[in-house]
């Protein structure tokens, strides 16, 4: 299981890189936190551009049938808990959240220079 943040599915929209998880289409899940935020950022952000991004990842987590999981905690505690329970990868863009994930253990996918990254 790979589990994606908000972040990482506005930046993988943003460089046009979802390509590249295609193949893992099956293993992604996000938090319903995620999915709640990107719902707000695609009516609610200033920028315009981000809201096309959101509004993308959410298209795309409904065409590639993305599992949504339930847990508690805000949008990053949700993903770390999942991550911890099921072994799962996460995809993040967030240097907080990777400290922490990599301290327990936990792989992560990050974007960097417009490419996707993956760290053990």
């Amino acid at each position: 299981m790979i589990i994606l943040d908000t972040n990482f599915l506005i930046y993988i929209m943003k460089y046009k890189i979802a390509h590249n998880l295609e193949e893992y289409k099956s293993e992604l899940a996000v938090p319903e936190q995620v999915v709640f935020e990107l719902e707000t950022l695609s009516r609610k952000t200033k920028k315009i551009k981000d809201r096309e991004y959101a509004k993308l990842a959410l298209v795309l987590l409904e065409k590639w049938n993305v599992k949504v999981l339930n847990e508690n905690g805000n949008a990053d505690e949700a993903i770390e808990k999942l991550a911890i329970k099921n072994k799962a990868k996460v995809g993040t863009m967030d240097k907080i959240l990777i400290n922490k994930l990599e301290k327990s253990g936990i792989s992560v996918l990050k974007i960097r220079q417009k490419k996707l990254i993956r760290k053990a």
